[in-house]
């Protein structure tokens, strides 16, 4: 498993989990701006790369937890 994030906006008609909107509007999607996107995914990075650590040689091992 790897890490992830989940983007979401919260509106009455959730979570309706259909393909299309069936109110048309398509809030839960179209209130997700690029920015908010971009942010959850630097901050997802800058928490993965954290955890990484080099033995000085260049090898990548993962910090415990």
């Amino acid at each position: 498993p790897g890490a992830s994030r989940v983007v979401r906006k919260t509106f009455a008609c959730q979570p309706c989990y259909e393909r299309d909107c069936p109110l048309i509007h398509h809030g839960c999607m179209n209130e997700i701006t690029v920015d908010v996107v971009f942010a959850a995914a630097v901050g997802l990075f800058n928490e993965i790369d954290e955890k990484i650590e080099t033995d000085g040689a260049g090898a990548v091992a993962f910090g415990s937890e």
